[in-house]
């Protein structure tokens, strides 16, 4: 599709654009044709910072000051040419923990939402699984988990109604895509459940560049600019 060329979207800016962020083929024409760009980089500079095969790739501009490229194959603990190469205080790249979130409104103690789980890590797989168990009140937020077993109501936009304290919904960030899925609700599936026969429904959005958290995000400063 036609890009405006300006000074905060030049020719190279661009250009990481649409070969980053959606895969595309950049041909150029017009000024951008004639000129050399200027005011910004190119896809490889903003994504391919540090490669280790298909791995250690940090997605473009600022969106790689944490997370890997959704199209990296993984991370590593020894990703060449990082600030933190080899270092021992980076994330683990596999582990789990449960959770338990509660969200106020603004200028009020009082929880408007609560949720309980359990989220997996496979960082040097770009992969990351969370089952939620639980879910209850109001969720105001952006880029929602949508529902496909009817256990809430939409009453506007951003605002979810949520009354799930038994059952279980299962995300899935893999690579550069994102699945949720809905278990049947006589199933009784279990956190980490395997069996695909006790899936009710299952969807899923192309996160395009975004892939998983890097396990070294909070020791350097790379990916800060676009």
């Amino acid at each position: 599709s036609l890009m405006m060329v300006s000074a905060m979207a030049s020719c190279d800016n661009n250009k990481m654009a649409c070969e980053a962020f959606v895969q595309g083929t950049f041909v150029a024409i017009g000024s951008c044709a004639s000129a050399a760009g200027g005011g910004g980089s190119s896809a490889s500079d903003q994504a391919d910072m540090t490669m280790e095969g298909n791995k250690c790739i940090i997605a473009p501009g600022a969106i790689g000051a944490a997370h890997q490229a959704g199209f990296s194959e993984g991370y590593s603990t020894s990703c060449p040419n990082t600030p933190a190469q080899d270092s021992p205080y980076m994330w683990p790249l596999k582990w789990a923990a449960n959770f338990q979130t509660k969200n106020m409104g603004f200028g009020s103690d009082d929880i408007k939402f609560e949720s309980r789980g359990r989220t997996f890590y496979a960082l040097d797989k770009n992969w990351k699984r969370s089952d939620t168990t639980y879910q209850l009140g109001t969720l105001r937020t952006i880029g929602q988990m949508f529902s496909l077993a009817g256990d809430s109501d939409t009453n506007g936009f951003g605002q979810n109604v949520f009354n799930n304290t038994d059952g279980m919904s299962t995300m899935i960030h893999k690579g550069g895509i994102m699945y949720f899925v809905d278990w049947k609700e006589d199933a009784a599936p279990v956190v980490g459940e395997r069996d695909v026969s006790k899936i009710e429904g299952c969807s899923k959005i192309n996160m395009a560049v975004v892939g998983n958290i890097r396990a070294d995000w909070y020791m350097d400063r790379r990916g800060d600019d676009t």
